[in-house]
């Protein structure tokens, strides 16, 4: 097929030009066209358009050109933080505990068989492809694997987002369940109207909303006070004790100890009032099926008189909620994990037997409750999922028998109703049945999250992946959004991802803190100023995280944990230390105060 006759040739193909030459080189057409074959790249790395010019030569397309026009589905284990070739945190610095086979301690806390990386700590952004899988996010919770594809096909789409499981949904009405929109309710007692906020005067008493007689010690705000002892700081006016610490029996007020030792891990807790005094009821976040829920009991002076175990053989407890009857939700942080009923008072039918809710449906990774209790026939049930493509879950039970208030049954009983947190873009928002659009829009709006309480008719939420707090009006289906990271504080700072939610008796909304150098417990105001109550700052308090936070039913003690609380291994057996904090003066944490009048600079 060559002829030589002086003559040169230029061929192409994807990687480079050849320069063929010699003294009498002749290239027949149909030779040619064999050799532009011969060059042609593997078909898995795209089509390469081709252009034979009238000279013969092949023009071949800038394959920088060549891009997918969409991201590959992650495998939902990217998700998750899963690792299965090492067991590190890198988030704390601290090796992690394989509790039989492994601990995995990330952004979603889910169990990994083999071993644990905080992945969320280190990239955050979620960004990068996957092809070792792709996961169904709606079918097996296993997280099967399909294997991996040798050549992915890049195929055009018109949508493109931060959220790389879900197509663009469509809202539509389902036959099988109400209409897109808020479900009817019974209506609840008249909205209350705000009182007006009294005005702030610098360095004198404002109006005691407590009845006492001595003078008020405590400043809001005023993080001064250190206490060395401990490694922290608390406002000025404010007294400390540690109460608890993990692998070690609880001092009783009786001059006696506890037959068990405190549980390690403690994470999400409650406060409920008793006849002969109140319990302070605590999760313990302890993989492979070492959680569970204990209970410190105390005298209505706050004297430590039991503790005991409530709840066992589950998974990562990891917060949780009470119910308007007097007993305590306790939700499972791991793939399919589910949402438990612990009676603890010790005279309740229900207290030795706890028992699944309908809360948690088929499984997931769950984190807090929070229950609309104006309609005491039928509450309403709120559940967060700390998943990014996870689900914020509005559970309405049966109405069981007319006239009578709900109980322990209600979460038990077959009928309820499940439906989903959806966002629109007019700052309104509505409950849909459509699991696959609830999730949707978590992962574009609200992703992973974390605490939640209700009060007078909103809801409050945060979510610890874009540092935010959102309250929904759920009576006009409108809501707002702040960061938390925008907070000016007069002393202390609040820089890291808020974690739980809790109110007291008053007007001031408290979180608890995820990680960085200072963790501790923040609150605001209905004006949304912000105010520091304590923070830690030694170094075995670096990336801990504050946890159970709880108020006495009086609100005049505060009771919050460190997770780890210097412990050399997250997830062991001394991991984890419970202290109290009472205000000098005597008064609830939200009363009376010496005033701080805050400009709008952030200065006192």
């Amino acid at each position: 097929l060559f002829f030589f006759s002086g003559h040169q040739a230029n061929i192409q193909n994807r990687y480079h030009t050849t320069l063929v030459t010699s003294s009498n080189m002749i290239v027949h057409p149909a030779a040619y066209a064999l050799l532009l074959l011969s060059f042609q790249p593997h078909p898995a790395y795209g089509k390469i358009p081709t252009n034979i010019s009238k000279k013969g030569q092949n023009e071949a397309s800038d394959v920088s050109k060549i891009r997918p026009t969409r991201k590959l589905r992650l495998d939902r284990n990217s998700d998750e933080g899963n690792d299965t070739a090492a067991s590190v945190d890198i988030g704390r610095g601290k090796a992690s505990k394989n509790d039989k086979g492994g601990r995995v301690r990330n952004d979603n806390k889910s169990d990994d068989a083999a071993g644990n990386v905080d992945v969320d700590e280190v990239d955050d952004s979620d960004q990068g492809d996957s092809n070792t899988g792709l996961v169904d996010i709606l079918g097996d919770r296993e997280s099967k694997q399909e294997p991996p594809t040798i050549w992915p096909t890049y195929v055009p789409s018109p949508f493109v987002s931060d959220a790389p499981y879900i197509i663009t949904p469509t809202i539509v009405t389902h036959s099988n369940c109400a209409p897109i929109g808020s479900r009817p309710r019974p209506p609840g007692p008249p909205k209350k109207t705000p009182k007006p906020t009294p005005e702030i005067v610098t360095d004198t008493l404002m109006p005691s909303k407590d009845d006492k007689s001595s003078p008020v010690t405590f400043r809001r705000g005023n993080l001064q006070k250190d206490v060395p002892k401990f490694g922290f700081k608390v406002t000025e006016g404010m007294a400390v004790r540690p109460l608890a610490k993990a692998g070690f029996t609880v001092a009783l007020g009786n001059e006696q100890k506890s037959e068990l030792r405190f549980h390690s891990s403690p994470d999400g807790a409650a406060i409920i009032p008793l006849d002969d005094g109140y319990v302070y009821v605590s999760n313990s976040e302890m993989g492979q099926g070492e959680g569970g829920v204990y209970g410190i009991y105390f005298d209505h002076d706050g004297n430590v008189m039991d503790y005991k175990m409530l709840l066992s053989g589950t998974t990562r407890n990891c917060s949780g909620g009470t119910t308007p009857w007097g007993t305590f939700v306790s939700c499972e942080e791991y793939g399919n994990g589910q949402c438990w009923q612990v009676d603890p008072d010790p005279l309740g039918k229900h207290h030795p037997s706890p028992e699944k809710t309908k809360l948690g449906g088929d499984g997931g990774n769950f984190e807090a409750v929070a229950c609309d209790d104006r309609n005491l026939e039928q509450p309403i049930f709120f559940v967060t999922e700390d998943l990014k493509a996870g689900t914020l879950r509005r559970y309405t039970p049966p109405l069981t028998i007319p006239g009578t208030d709900a109980g322990w049954d209600a979460l038990h009983a077959e009928g309820g109703t499940t439906e989903y947190l959806v966002f629109l873009d007019d700052n309104s928002f509505v409950w849909s049945c459509d699991e696959w659009l609830g999730r949707y829009s978590q992962e574009k709006h609200f992703p992973n999250v974390e605490g939640i309480v209700f009060r007078e008719g909103l809801l409050y939420f945060v979510s610890k992946r874009t540092s935010q707090l959102y309250v929904l009006d759920l009576d006009n289906g409108t809501y707002t959004v702040s960061s938390t990271k925008d907070y000016s504080l007069y002393k202390g700072e609040f820089k890291n991802r808020p974690d739980q939610l809790a109110k007291n008796n008053g007007e001031f909304l408290y979180f608890t803190e995820e990680g960085g150098r200072t963790p501790g417990v923040y609150a605001i105001d209905a004006e949304g100023q912000s105010y520091a109550i304590f923070e830690a700052y030694d170094t075995k308090y670096f990336n801990d995280e504050t946890t159970g936070l709880a108020f006495s039913p009086d609100g005049t003690k505060m009771y919050a944990c460190f997770q780890d609380c210097g412990c050399e291994v997250s997830g062991e057996i001394d991991c984890g230390c419970l202290f109290v904090f009472w205000r000098t003066d005597g008064r609830s944490f939200d009363g009376a105060t010496l005033g701080l009048k805050f400009h709008k600079t952030g200065g006192v």
